[in-house]
């Protein structure tokens, strides 16, 4: 297998020069109307590859102990940056002392152990060690913190992509290590390192095309999402609260609206904070089941379930009236803030939504608007 491989160099080239299109690749994944989690961490990721097999292209004039600790430690910092773009893709904080360490780490071992040493063994075993604790990593937080109604295809060839980069990084320590302690000459001149460079940035290649069907699966998604959603506040929209709407009414109906609003007294819009307040009220104590929609504008429309009784349904409009002023009084406390008036109007649902809608607009316009300063 090992009798004719590949030219290094002029195989590390090409893996250079498809990893800068990788990177091109991930950095255009995005939207400007949402947000595209991880993209720019994966666009790193494919960058960094593109310099560790720069230097394997094109050696720098230097040292080659510090040119090896500087490809082992991009190396990591690949998967680090994976790791990184897989946290932020699926909403997990990103372990940034873990990824510190681990490169601090790599870097050390390989200039204590130098390609001069008669022994890297433990350079050898450190970096394929990092290199597992973070493919596998990637799998467990894929699988553990999955993204709802994502289409599979995406999380199973990142998935096989990352295993195949473990299995590359544990098969060469393996191959290495099978005649006893290893010299960096040896490790170095191993006649599979271009296979093992081949079959590596094979496995990351299928790792990035999962990855990059994800992040488009979640575009999509999210692009969808917004089509029915409200982006400032993430409540319904009308659209979206008119396709919840019947199903809703089969599950939970008839029950109660509540119409919602909030106006400056100087005639303007009120702040987007003033907004977001209501919003966090609403969902602080909001019941099980309730459905809320921004009906445009700062006004709200929330439907609560039959099984609240008209007392239960009044106490707690009175209970968020309390709450948004509390809220409201914090948040616009500062000199030149304009006045707030919120109001709210409760009314049963008898025969259809827009009769209810119209006797909670009568009752919100019937009562006094609360007023915060």
């Amino acid at each position: 297998m090992f009798n004719n491989p590949p030219e290094l160099h002029a195989l590390a080239l090409a893996c250079a020069l498809c990893s800068l299109f990788l990177a091109a690749v991930m950095a255009s994944i995005r939207n400007p109307w949402v947000e595209t989690r991880g993209s720019h961490w994966f666009s790193a990721a494919a960058l960094a590859t593109a310099f560790s097999f720069s230097l394997v292209a094109f050696p720098p004039p230097v040292e080659l102990s510090l040119v090896l600790a500087l490809r082992a430690a991009t190396t990591v910092l690949i998967f680090g940056a994976i790791a990184a773009g897989l946290c932020h893709f699926v909403g997990r904080p990103v372990p940034w002392l873990s990824l510190g360490l681990s490169l601090t780490l790599t870097a050390l071992v390989v200039l204590m152990y130098p390609t001069a040493s008669e022994d890297v063994t433990p350079r050898v075993l450190t970096l394929s060690f990092m290199i597992m604790s973070w493919t596998l990593g990637g799998i467990w937080l894929i699988w553990r913190h999955p993204v709802p109604a994502l289409p599979k295809l995406g999380p199973w060839l990142t998935s096989l992509g990352l295993l195949l980069l473990a299995s590359t990084a544990a098969t060469r320590s393996v191959l290495l290590l099978s005649s006893g302690h290893v010299s960096g000459e040896a490790a170095l001149q191993a006649p599979f390192n271009p296979w093992v460079l081949l079959f590596g940035f094979g496995a990351l290649l299928l790792t990035l095309t999962g990855i990059a069907i994800m992040l488009n699966a979640r575009m999509v998604q999210e692009l969808m999402r917004w089509n029915s959603h409200d982006p400032l506040t993430g409540a319904y929209n009308r659209k979206g609260f008119n396709a919840q709407w019947p199903g809703w009414l089969r599950e939970y109906g008839p029950g109660y609206v509540v119409l919602m609003d909030m106006n400056a007294s100087d005639g303007s819009r009120p702040p987007e904070p003033g907004l977001m307040v209501l919003v966090q009220c609403v969902h602080s104590k909001i019941p099980a089941n309730a459905l809320l929609a921004r009906q445009g504008g700062s006004s709200f429309l929330l439907t609560l379930p039959h099984r609240l009784t008209a007392e239960q349904a009044e106490a707690w409009c009175t209970a968020l009236e309390q709450e948004v002023a509390q809220r409201l009084l914090m948040l616009m406390g500062g000199r030149g803030a304009p006045h707030l008036r919120f109001s709210l109007g409760l009314a049963k649902v008898h025969s259809t939504l827009a009769d209810a809608a119209r006797r909670a607009n009568m009752a919100m316009r019937g009562a006094s608007p609360a007023e915060f300063r």
